[in-house]
């Protein structure tokens, strides 16, 4: 859910008019980004077109920021130094943007690895290590309860055991996380799932330098996984040439079910159909003989799997990060002063090449992003 955003620099090639209605929306939108110690929000509907600091942020190096789902609160994650093998902790706390204040005087938590909000912020998983062990805590704003859902075995000093990389399934009736095991050249990673209305959880993968990215059905009762046989082929050698295969697990009880069986081909693009279907995407090694492909028939034109035609949009929509609406656009170019302390230019305007409403110098290209429009209401 965290992660500092680096926007590649380079320049555009293709000039594109964009004819873009400005009428500024009542809900304020605008490009988040940090300079220095402060956080800094422009609104490109509002002139003048300025940047503003949020005022009671003071914001680090090593901080990470997020916009919750609807806009409304920024989710900062505050560093809170290290911990035996290097891993950084947080702080976790939430800051009301509306109000520009934060919402706790105390941090959530102290020593936090890895956070993950429900959708509509009424709670939050995280996990703590306190350099030899971790912990994945559930916390319910409403009752200001913090619950202990799982801890890891104790890892050794420089080699500790913790937690990350959390998400909640769909419905939000689970939870998957990593337990990670610190050892020499690596870590083995064991991936589980867990029911939060009953605590059970269960094993789905442990194996040296383990990923695992699952894909849940819309109701819960399904998720998809492409897991490899081998991840690394030593501590000496990290890598593998095994490109997995794709399993479909029963939530309920992690009961499996192998859908591909070849671990030489990779597999993509996997999702379910809006009418529950799996699709995915692989390739296939074809080997013909000289005859064979000389006698290989014309297919007709109206067979042919042929791409989607590309499009402008496309084209606009790779230059840089795009507000909700794509009606303003923010990117990073080089800045061509040669001023080495500040090597970017951060560019916000609603053409990609010619104009730009907002320009600033950065000293690094770590930006937060638009903030987030709220979802429209359900029609009755």
């Amino acid at each position: 859910m965290f992660r500092k955003m680096i926007i590649a620099v380079g320049c555009a090639c293709l000039l594109v008019q964009i004819v873009i209605a400005q009428d500024a929306p009542s809900f304020e939108q605008g490009f988040l980004y940090r300079d220095g110690d402060q956080l800094m929000f422009v609104n490109p509907y509002v002139e003048p077109v300025e940047a503003v600091p949020l005022p009671g942020i003071v914001a680090g190096m090593e901080d990470q920021w997020a916009w919750s789902p609807d806009g409304r609160y920024l989710i900062g994650l505050l560093d809170d130094g290290n911990i035996d093998g290097g891993f950084s902790v947080y702080c976790l706390n939430l800051y009301d943007f509306e109000a520009k204040i934060w919402i706790y005087d105390d941090p959530i938590a102290c020593g936090v690895e890895d956070a993950a909000f429900t959708q509509n912020m009424s709670r939050v998983a995280y996990s703590t290590n306190d350099g030899l062990s971790g912990t994945l805590w559930l916390f319910t704003r409403e009752t200001g309860l913090h619950e202990s859902l799982y801890h890891s075995d104790e890892g050794q000093i420089h080699f500790p055991h913790g937690i990350n990389q959390i998400t909640w399934s769909p419905t939000e009736q689970y939870l998957t996380f990593s337990r990670y095991d610190m050892v020499m050249g690596g870590a083995y990673n064991l991936f589980q799932v867990m029911r939060l209305s009953t605590g059970f959880y269960y094993e789905v993968l442990y194996d040296f330098y383990a990923s695992f990215y699952p894909v849940w059905s819309p109701n819960d009762e399904w998720f998809l996984a492409q897991i490899q046989e081998e991840y690394a082929y030593s501590g000496a050698l990290p890598l593998s040439n095994h490109e997995g295969d794709l399993f479909l697990f029963h939530a309920a009880d992690g009961q499996r079910y192998r859908l591909t069986f070849t671990p030489a081909d990779a597999e993509w693009n996997i999702h379910w159909t809006a009418d529950g279907r799996i699709a995915y995407r692989t390739m296939q090694d074809v080997t013909l003989s000289l005859s064979d492909a000389i006698a290989t028939a014309d297919s007709p034109p109206e067979s042919m799997v042929t791409p989607e035609p590309f499009t402008d949009e496309e084209f606009i929509q790779s230059l840089g990060i795009w507000s909700p609406g794509n009606q303003f656009l923010a990117r990073i170019l080089p800045e061509e002063s040669g001023n080495p302390d500040r090597p970017y230019l951060l560019s916000v305007g609603d053409n990609p090449v010619k104009s730009a409403l907002f320009t600033t110098t950065l000293g690094d290209n770590t930006l937060i992003g638009w903030r987030p429009a709220p979802a429209e209401p359900a029609q009755p």
